[in-house]
């Protein structure tokens, strides 16, 4: 009785549908989550409540029972099944507690692994600097290097070594305080691949033209004179 007394202590109430922080956070229309797609989209999902959570005035606790009232379906049922986990390891109702426990449901070990592996051997190939800098965010999240002792060097020269042959040939000469000026550094030596090919091809098909202007002058002379 007294073990059934605590969960039910334990166990965030319901919303209060009248408590102006939760309108304030359907305000922001919160995404639902089933927890049946893939993992990456847990992953999402806790961004988002997180940046909700930036703008609405609310509580650790309420944070927790505002975002698991989003939940649907599989993700409902697990709910259900991972408070009596929480309450059994003697883990408060916060949110960096309830994030804990759902990261290890929905992002599991070999998940993280080949997330991770997939990471050390991306490179940009043919994605445009945009393309490759939204791949390398996605899936720097899974680097234990990252997690554990990260810094800014470190994700520097992970970026710049991953980049094409001619961007790195540009950005591996300059001298880089922080993430951000490589990704800046990058795309502004791809505009300026693209600016010149441009150029390039303009230049081309102008040359083209005049030679065939100056072809058909030269066949219109010499129909001329026979």
């Amino acid at each position: 009785m007294h073990q059934g007394h605590d969960i039910h202590q334990q166990h965030p109430p319901p919303p209060v549908i009248g408590n102006p922080a939760f309108r304030e956070f359907n305000r922001h229309h919160p995404a639902e989550l089933n927890g049946d797609g893939e993992p990456q989209e847990a992953k999402r999902w806790i961004k988002q409540m997180e940046k909700i959570f930036r703008m609405v005035d609310c509580t650790d606790e309420d944070k927790v029972i505002f975002a698991t009232n989003q939940f649907r379906g599989a993700a409902e049922d697990w709910w259900e099944t991972a408070q009596r986990i929480m309450v059994a390891r003697d883990m408060e109702m916060t949110w960096e507690n309830f994030k804990q426990v759902m990261l290890e449901k929905y992002l599991s070990l070999s998940y993280k692994v080949r997330k991770e592996q997939e990471f050390l051997h991306l490179k940009q190939g043919n994605m445009s600097v945009t393309e490759f800098t939204k791949k390398f965010e996605e899936l720097s999240y899974y680097s234990s290097h990252n997690e554990y002792g990260g810094n800014e060097t470190w994700k520097i020269n992970q970026y710049k070594h991953a980049l094409k042959g001619e961007i790195y040939a540009v950005v591996s000469q300059e001298r880089l305080a922080n993430f951000d000026n490589i990704v800046h550094n990058s795309l502004e030596a791809e505009r300026g691949f693209d600016r010149a090919a441009r150029e390039g091809s303009t230049i081309f098909e102008r040359k083209r033209g005049n030679f065939t202007n100056g072809r058909d002058l030269f066949d219109n002379e010499t129909k001329m004179k026979t």
